[in-house]
């Protein structure tokens, strides 16, 4: 037979148990239901009972009273919410849950009334020994009564069948999980192909653009602008240098010169400084040779000549034409940057780019699910498990022939 076919005995296995348990409650709590109105009219009799002995004290008679009608007291709310909680049972047809919860509350109450009339029932042992010993033994046999409920209500067999069921519903559940994750396992494969087909097409999409005529336009604007950057950063390193074997020459004369702070500009941003300020660069670098020569910026000997010479290259190539150069430079790197910029082929190459890094992290994806459900796939332990469930219902059903599980 199939899972589903033992799982269906199993339930109508429990069902017939279940049904026949109805029935067994019914008769019990109808039993119990007689027993407590024996209770009640037992009760009733030692409410009711005459003293034997008439010439008792008023106090002890006074003594006696108050013990009998606390005894009767305490034992009919007992009896009333007893009979009240069967009613309901049997009203409703109440449940196996039910049931035991009727058993778990009778005794947490009879336990209660034990304690609270325990002396009660010691005092009227001495006034009406037959009847509270009545009302006792009656108590007695209904308290056995609750209590017969737990045979009814925990069955081995039924207890083996309920555990088989949850075990066949949890393996199901995995059967279940299993085919939708080899179903969604070939669905993803199908996608990760289809998807590997989309991203070769971009790629030869863009592979070809390239050698379009647009694009190569825009790669030779690039090259200009690449070795128009690189005839900048020349011309930056070769100032910086120069400046660089002045500087401490240049700190010392700032010290000393009415300018200073346009020589710590200098220092910091030599490039910046000459190509904005060439003039005032001149006169910095002219004035820094004389404080040298003069020796107003004291610097020994073997730095002296190096200074100088650095200084009178500067000027020689004269700040201005050196600013003027650099400021062409720029505004020529301007240019070229904001034809690149409008260019077409770079957002077709951006757009071009966007779609395949997309559809590289699509993959990507999919590729980690499949792998996820490749692992769990590969984990399958159906087999074994259905084996377990099939020694197990031959334990627990009885059953003419053995029960075999087909996958």
């Amino acid at each position: 037979m199939t899972l589903e076919e033992l799982l269906e005995k199993i339930r109508n296995a429990r069902k017939k148990w279940q049904e026949e348990q109805a029935g067994l409650l019914r008769v019990q709590f109808e039993e119990m239901r007689k027993t407590a109105n024996k209770v009640m009219e037992a009760l009733e009799e030692l409410e009711n009972a005459k003293l034997r002995n008439p010439n008792l004290t008023m106090k002890e008679k006074q003594f006696m009273k108050g013990n009998r009608e606390h005894y009767v007291h305490l034992t009919r709310n007992f009896l009333e919410k007893i009979m009240e909680e069967i009613r309901a049972f049997q009203k409703t047809g109440g449940s196996t849950h039910e049931a035991e919860k009727f058993r778990q509350n009778f005794d947490s109450r009879r336990g209660t009334l034990s304690k609270a009339t325990q002396r009660n029932f010691m005092v009227l042992q001495d006034f009406f020994k037959n009847e509270v010993t009545h009302v006792a033994r009656m108590l007695s046999h209904l308290e056995k009564q609750a209590a017969s409920l737990s045979g009814i209500i925990r069955n081995r067999e039924e207890a083996k069948r309920e555990k088989l069921e949850h075990e066949i519903e949890r393996v199901a559940r995995i059967i279940k999980a299993l085919e939708e994750n080899k179903s969604e396992l070939k669905k993803l494969k199908q996608k990760e192909r289809k998807l590997q087909k989309e991203l070769a097409a971009q790629n030869e999409e863009l592979e070809l653009y390239k050698k379009e005529k647009e694009y190569l336009e825009f790669e030779a604007l690039k090259d200009k602008l690449s070795k128009k950057r690189k005839e900048i950063s020349a011309l930056k390193n070769s100032i910086k240098n120069r400046i660089a074997q002045m500087d401490k020459p240049l700190r010392k004369y700032q010290h000393i010169a009415m300018d200073g702070k346009d020589i710590g500009e200098m220092v910091k941003e030599p490039f910046m400084f000459i190509v904005n300020n060439p003039e005032k660069s001149s006169e910095i670098i002219s004035k820094l040779v004389r404080a040298i020569e003069t020796g107003q910026v004291d610097i020994k000997d073997k730095q002296k000549d190096k200074v100088i010479k650095a200084a009178k290259e500067l000027l020689k190539e004269e700040p201005s034409q050196v600013s003027g150069r650099a400021k062409q430079l720029i505004d020529e790197e301007e240019k070229l940057m904001q034809a690149e910029e409008k260019h077409p082929a770079r957002k077709k190459i951006e757009d071009l780019g966007e779609k395949i890094s997309g559809k590289k992290e699509e993959i990507q994806r999919v590729q980690t699910r499949i792998a996820l459900l490749e692992d769990e796939v590969s984990k399958d332990m159906i087999s074994e498990e259905i084996k377990k469930i099939e020694e197990e219902a031959n334990k627990v059903l009885s059953s003419r022939e053995r029960i075999i599980i087909r996958e």
